[in-house]
């Protein structure tokens, strides 16, 4: 090892002696300055970026809110010298500020496009060209009426792949929100909010949606979005014994079942596998011997079953009956 070493050593030591060494080492110090020139003279030529620039609104009241979202940030397209410009690409993204105070005035905040072009145009200096600014002009409704507390109804559109169940219960990060408005009248009527709608197909995992609100004209919901757990579990079959009754029999008759108990076998989620099947129930109808054709046999009916059991189905599917009167 300390022989490779060695070697290697004394090949580098050639290397560096060797007149190639050197003119490839003074080739590549003409290559650096080269292009150190280039970068400076292409500075110095005008260019064109589009930069984001942060819009800030100062001094507003904490007892006032605004019905629609300020605009956070605003795209200016600015011819420039290159040096110019780089210096506001490196740095943090401009930012121009307004006066509540100033622009605010009967509920309404605005700003024209003069408004916005002067403050752009001191931010980046007379010597800049500004061709193109995102936003051309800013009207905000502000309120001071206390917001109103409303019970979220989330809609949704879901489906899980086959041997798998949606739970229909929903779980939402946040069960009310803080709707905000000029209008007493729109706050006193509004019992809810609603989500947009929340689609999904052969789901076969539990997945976490963050959506929306379907917008209210004239009011600002607060959060202005929520995330929503959708519980998605495998299908198991669950076999329980129950009890036939026999409906619509006439006064005065009895009727005999054989046998009088069948079994019930349903598709149910995993988790709910231990549950009792208690709300089922099964039965026939007496009214179903006028279709038996002499056959002494009646259907077995799902009358009611948990909504969670999918797919009940009795077995026997039919039973022998006497009548007894």
């Amino acid at each position: 090892m300390g022989k490779r070493l060695a070697n290697a050593k004394e090949k580098w030591i050639r290397l560096k002696k060797s007149a190639g060494f050197h003119n490839i080492l003074l080739f590549v110090l003409f290559v650096v300055i080269a292009s150190l020139f280039w970068i400076i003279m292409a500075m110095n030529d005008s260019a064109q970026v589009t930069l984001d620039v942060n819009m800030r609104i100062i001094g507003k009241p904490d007892s006032l809110t605004f019905i629609n979202e300020p605009p956070q940030t605003i795209h200016v397209t600015v011819s420039d010298k290159g040096t110019s410009l780089l210096r506001s690409a490196f740095a943090r993204n401009p930012v121009i500020q307004f006066n509540f105070k100033e622009y605010a005035e009967n509920g309404v905040f605005r700003l024209k496009a003069s408004d916005i072009y002067a403050q752009i145009r001191a931010r980046f200096g007379t010597q800049s060209q500004i061709s193109n600014i995102s936003v051309d002009s800013v009207s905000l409704a502000y309120t001071a009426l206390p917001p109103k507390t409303v019970p979220i109804e989330i809609v949704s559109h879901l489906s899980a792949t086959p041997g798998y169940v949606v739970d229909k219960h929903l779980t939402p990060s946040k069960k009310f929100v803080l709707v905000y408005s000029t209008n007493n009248t729109l706050l006193d009527t509004l019992m809810r909010v609603r989500t947009k709608p929340i689609t999904g197909a052969n789901l076969a995992h539990t997945t976490n949606y963050k959506i929306g609100f379907e917008p209210i004209k004239g009011a600002r919901i607060v959060p202005s979005s929520i995330t929503v757990s959708v519980n998605v579990e495998p299908l198991v079959t669950k076999e329980v014994k129950v009890e036939v009754k026999a409906i619509n029999v006439p006064e005065g008759e009895n009727i005999s079942l054989f046998p009088s108990m069948v079994s019930v076998s349903a598709f149910v989620p995993m988790s709910r596998f231990n549950e009792p099947l208690t709300d089922l129930e099964v039965a026939v109808n007496y009214s179903d011997i006028d279709q038996a054709n002499g056959y002494k046999r009646l259907p077995v009916k799902i009358l009611d079953a948990p909504r969670y059991a999918i797919d009940p189905k009795p077995n026997p599917a039919s039973v022998e009956y006497i009548l007894v009167k």
